[in-house]
């Protein structure tokens, strides 16, 4: 299991992965540091192993990391990671956002990988919404079909293919554009 944070969300991480370990101690848990150490922190004091984002093989990183806000980078990379977790071995790999607490042990998600899920992905919506309040259905339609606040993903014949295209997208197109229909990653599910 995995998140990204940049050193101002570290906090998160961290309890996100404290929770984790709570309810599923023998889960690996990493997080991806969006941003530099730089001092900030002793990672060997952490319990989850902290990757720098810096050191995925992302093409022409110079440029990649320079395009982003730090929110559009936190997400581009997304793909780049489970991309590198996949090539050490895992079979089933989860990304969660760092603001999130873990409850209890994932067993559906768990299970639905196992059973030859390609993926799985929390939808914004189940059904209606019928008042005034933000978001709404309009602002649900601008964002995307899934919050990519949460991905699982498995070994299947076609996690290559969809990695591919995600990871392509996210060179230049994981951005924060309303006007052109853009939300991070999330749109770019939908597909």
């Amino acid at each position: 299991i995995f998140t990204i944070a940049s050193r101002n969300y570290l906090h998160y991480a961290r309890v996100l992965m404290r929770s984790v370990r709570n309810v599923s101690p023998d889960w690996d848990r990493f997080v991806l540091l969006a941003d530099l150490i730089d001092g900030a922190f002793d990672p060997a004091c952490e319990d989850f192993h902290v990757v720098e984002a810096r050191t995925l093989p992302v093409p022409e990183p110079q440029k990649f990391f320079f395009r982003y806000t730090i929110l559009e980078l936190n997400t581009a990379v997304k793909p780049w990671f489970f991309r590198h977790l996949f090539a050490l071995g895992y079979e089933r790999v989860i990304y969660l956002d760092p603001d999130i607490f873990v409850y209890s042990p994932m067993r559906e998600v768990e299970q639905t990988l196992e059973n030859g899920a390609l993926v799985v992905l929390l939808p914004h919506l189940t059904g209606r919404i019928l008042d005034s309040a933000h978001p709404g259905e309009h602002e649900i339609l601008q964002s995307g079909t899934y919050n990519l606040g949460f991905c699982a993903m498995a070994r299947h014949p076609d996690l290559e293919s969809l990695l591919n295209f995600w990871c392509e997208k996210s060179l230049r197109d994981f951005v924060v554009d309303a006007q052109r229909g853009l939300f991070t990653d999330q749109r770019w599910m939908d597909l």
